[in-house]
């Protein structure tokens, strides 16, 4: 009995701890959201002298050399953010860094101006710079990339708490991203693009997706509880939702590809 109660109590601060952590994230970006529109408030509230994209684009950064794999998540006139997918390299801030991706045709260099292991932020030479048009094309580029990727995600997602709720996983509630930590959520929470934020599908998204990550953990916090009728009810209201999000976001890949076409 004491080892069960051990367990039980191990698995519980284990649940903590991972809702701890997500919290902590849900707050910068709820942060970063609260940034922006300060920002979007009134010109003179916007210090950044370029305008930044939200994106998704798979490139590699080279420095003394070496180069590795990853993906721009943020991008400006004036330089990006990269996060590396694999080892990376050594880096110092101040090296001069190249980076390359289809979609930027020429390679862009510049030089490295923080580094945290986990992002890399470059600011590019003046010869590098995108001009407005070259960046408003890539990041909707970016943006049409990571409504695909979330859609994969969202789909990975809701087979994950079927797999727990059928008993073929040990998958918790603690486990599953809520709406703002997923991917789809981070890339939601940070769009800064106007005409994006605009769009129907963009706005009507929230809802359905808050309550997809709400069942999910629902229908896993009733299966702990050894609930299985309010595991597979909850189940059900996740798949409604779910369907709701597939369909928004193909609108919303369409809505931004239209927008894309006007510019």
């Amino acid at each position: 009995g004491l080892t069960a109660e051990a367990v039980r109590v191990a698995e519980l601060a284990d649940e903590v701890t991972k809702d701890t952590e997500r919290m902590a994230s849900c707050i910068g970006g709820l942060g970063q959201g609260l940034k922006r529109t300060l920002r979007s408030s009134a010109p003179e509230a916007d210090r950044r002298r370029d305008h930044r994209y939200n994106c998704l684009i798979q490139a590699s950064l080279t420095a003394s050399g070496l180069s590795m794999e990853g993906v721009v998540i943020d991008l400006s006139c004036s330089g990006l953010a990269f996060q590396p997918s694999s080892a990376a390299i050594p880096l110092s801030v101040g090296a001069t860094v190249s980076v390359t991706a289809t979609t930027f045709g020429a390679p862009r260099q510049g030089r490295l101006v923080a580094w945290n292991g986990v992002v890399a932020h470059v600011a590019f030479d003046a010869e590098s710079r995108l001009t407005a048009a070259q960046m408003k094309r890539i990041g909707y580029e970016g943006g049409v990339a990571i409504v695909e990727r979330a859609k994969s995600d969202h789909i990975a997602f809701i087979g994950v708490v079927m797999e727990a709720v059928e008993g073929r996983s040990a998958t918790r509630a603690a486990d599953l991203a809520n709406h703002h930590t997923c991917r789809l959520g981070r890339w939601y929470d940070g769009v800064n693009d106007a005409t994006i934020r605009g769009s129907q599908a963009f706005v009507a998204l929230s809802n359905p997706h808050r309550r997809v990550h709400e069942f999910g953990k629902k229908a896993l916090a009733c299966l702990s509880a050894g609930d299985a009728t309010g595991a597979r009810q909850a189940a059900a209201g996740m798949s409604d939702a779910s369907q709701e999000v597939l369909g928004l976001l193909d609108r919303l890949k369409e809505e931004i590809l239209q927008a894309a076409q006007k510019q």
